[in-house]
């Protein structure tokens, strides 16, 4: 491979294929090669067919090679130009959102205390309004006694009274319970966005696993996830496990290890 100008970091696309023109066609000789030899040996008998598989396959590495690097210097300015582009923009936009999380945090913070007040007022409220209702089912349970009394010759009985008395408790429950309602329709907190849409907190869910034998257990998956959360794990621990190896000398319970030559 010999120095080429166009590999300099000015240069663009045009550096493409200077070790012998187009990437497909830097490909071509290697690639015919090596159909030709697989339609010959649809299996390899012999040592010599061994060796001369290695050579294929070594002058396609080295091809790659070839294509890598046209590809690396094709691109790097590119990369360079596109590197400097996201620069420019990074500083003023991890200001902005700086700021902008403080003044976020800040007014979160007094919306949860004020959502915190409104929740306990509207508790407030519905307690009010509970024992509201409970009072007029008492007022109309002495309206019944008063008509029962009245009914069997008592004049004495204050029905008019106990009229009077039930459909005001009933209109003071009926009043509190609206205010109950109201009071728990605005609990949640809203901060306007001035040309956006109105702002309020939302739920934000974490899991925790605290059992994993449970978990695994209760979740009855399948062999194919369980397989695929296994190797998950395998590849998250690899660190872990190497380490309790170079430490024990063995691996850890509940790992197991094949070898298979490639």
């Amino acid at each position: 491979m010999t120095a080429d100008p166009a590999h300099s970091p000015a240069a663009v696309p045009a550096a493409l294929g200077h070790n012998g023109g187009p990437p497909m066609e830097i490909a071509a000789p290697a690639r015919e090669a090596l159909v030709l030899w697989m339609g010959a040996h649809p299996v390899v008998t012999c040592q010599e067919e061994a060796n001369a598989a290695g050579a294929l396959i070594d002058r396609a590495r080295r091809t790659l090679a070839d294509l890598e690097a046209d590809r690396d210097a094709a691109v790097r300015p590119l990369n360079e130009r596109v590197k400097a582009i996201n620069a420019s923009f990074r500083e003023p936009r991890e200001i902005l959102e700086r700021l902008m999380a403080e003044v976020d945090g800040r007014a979160k913070a007094w919306m949860r205390a004020e959502e915190d007040r409104r929740e306990k007022a509207a508790a407030e409220a519905r307690a009010k309004a509970a024992e509201a209702e409970r009072i007029a089912r008492e007022a109309l349970e002495r309206e019944e006694e008063a008509r029962a009394d009245a009914g069997v010759g008592d004049c004495d009985a204050p029905v008019a009274e106990a009229i009077a008395e039930t459909d005001a408790r009933i209109a003071e429950a009926a009043r509190l319970k609206r205010d109950a309602a109201r009071a728990e329709r605005e609990s949640p907190v809203r901060m306007s966005g001035g040309i956006g849409r109105a702002m309020g907190l939302r739920e934000k869910r974490s899991l925790r696993i605290v059992s994993l034998g449970v978990l695994l257990r209760d979740l009855q998956m399948t062999e194919e996830v369980r397989e695929e959360y296994l190797a998950g794990a395998i590849r998250l621990l690899k660190k872990q496990i190497a380490a309790y190896r170079t430490l024990n000398g063995r691996l850890p319970d509940g790992v197991s290890e094949s070898v298979e030559r490639v």
